[in-house]
């Protein structure tokens, strides 16, 4: 599930809900997440997400 929240022009919350939170993601999970935002980023172009500039992004994905 996601839910997307525009606060002004330039901000807005995401909040994706897995499947299995407690459980480690799978790739197929990290596939759907990285679709969403994927998907807000065409569309709004994001350029950080939680003050993390989106070229480290790659660098926070597990393993």
């Amino acid at each position: 599930m996601v839910k997307l929240v525009v606060v002004d022009d330039i901000h807005a919350l995401v909040h994706m809900i897995t499947r299995q939170p407690e459980k480690d993601i799978t790739d197929a999970g990290m596939i759907a997440i990285a679709q969403v935002l994927r998907g807000i980023d065409d569309a709004w172009g994001i350029e950080e997400l939680q003050g993390i500039p989106k070229r480290f992004w790659l660098l926070l994905a597990p393993g």
